[in-house]
């Protein structure tokens, strides 16, 4: 693990070159903040992993939320929504959607030191052919139903009550993460609709915040669980009568993410990590990984 003082020395290998070139990161004054980390990334055939996803079982995991669409804006926008997001989860470049998606990389990220890898994006299928958007918040001592538990019932003015930060059961395509405890054994997770694994704040037809929260699986090296989420701000467009990403909207919907453990729940630190997964306009590519305190079940 990087050890931090007034400041940080971050080395960045520039292709084959062996020399290396020191970034002096300031320390942010927070007693908590362990500084910025890049993750030691790791080339791997990640095709090997793809579960091939006919547009028939797309349309049989995704039937509850078509048939909600269909509720809310008419069969013929469902079906149209749906085609969208199929095309966009192989990598279709005929897709609108995956026209403006910058391309994957086969690699994977290690957490530091941990037993913990992951593909550095997400995506509406389980393949990385294509993707939906970046991983930009890690969370250690915490498994997936641990953590959507907190963010529901401990992020409010009145502990054990829905009124906080974030609401669960929200609506959205199923999504997809791969992650392992090796580079060579990685496996796919889901953040299903209509479950907590899907949580938001804001208004469908309006704007909101959203975030998928996948399990990272448990590190038997050093016995702790992990999750990790893709969290997002984005508005609804009526003329498209689609969910649009803000500008920068994954960094607004990390700091919220973080924020919300910061201002309402037990860790012990956090950091700035590089996942390799920038994604210009939308994501500056620093994630945060935070180590989870005392959890109370409560």
């Amino acid at each position: 693990m990087l050890n931090v003082n007034k400041c940080i020395s971050i080395f960045i290998l520039v292709g084959l070159m062996i020399s290396i070139t020191p970034i002096s990161i300031a320390s942010n004054g927070d007693e908590k903040y362990i500084g910025l980390s890049v993750a030691n990334s790791t080339h791997v055939d990640l095709s090997k992993y793809n579960k091939p996803m006919t547009k028939a079982e797309f349309y049989k995991v995704n039937a509850e939320y078509i048939k909600f669409l269909e509720e809310q804006l008419g069969k013929e926008t469902a079906k149209r929504l749906a085609d969208e997001e199929y095309l966009s989860s192989q990598g279709d470049a005929k897709s609108s959607v995956s026209a403006v998606m910058m391309s994957a990389t086969d690699n994977t990220q290690q957490i530091y030191s941990y037993q913990m890898y992951l593909w550095g994006w997400i995506n509406s299928a389980s393949n990385t052919n294509g993707h939906t958007g970046p991983v930009n918040i890690v969370f250690l001592n915490r498994n997936k139903g641990q953590i959507e538990h907190e963010l529901i019932f401990h992020t409010t003015s009145s502990p054990g009550q829905t009124d906080g930060d974030w609401y669960g059961s929200g609506q959205g395509w199923n999504e997809y993460a791969l992650h392992g405890s090796s580079p060579t054994s990685m496996t796919w997770s889901s953040a299903n609709m209509f479950t907590n694994d899907q949580l938001y704040n804001g208004g469908f037809f309006t704007n909101r915040y959203h975030m998928l929260v996948f399990d990272g699986g448990h590190d038997s090296l050093n016995n702790i669980d992990w999750s990790y989420g893709s969290s997002h701000h984005e508005h609804f467009d009526l003329l498209a009568a689609k969910h649009y990403i803000d500008s920068n909207g994954w960094d607004t919907g990390r700091d919220y993410a973080m924020n919300s453990v910061k201002d309402h729940l037990s860790y012990n630190w956090y950091s700035d990590y590089i996942l390799n997964n920038e994604w210009p306009g939308y994501f500056n590519g620093v994630s945060k990984v935070v180590y989870m305190g005392y959890y109370s079940p409560n």
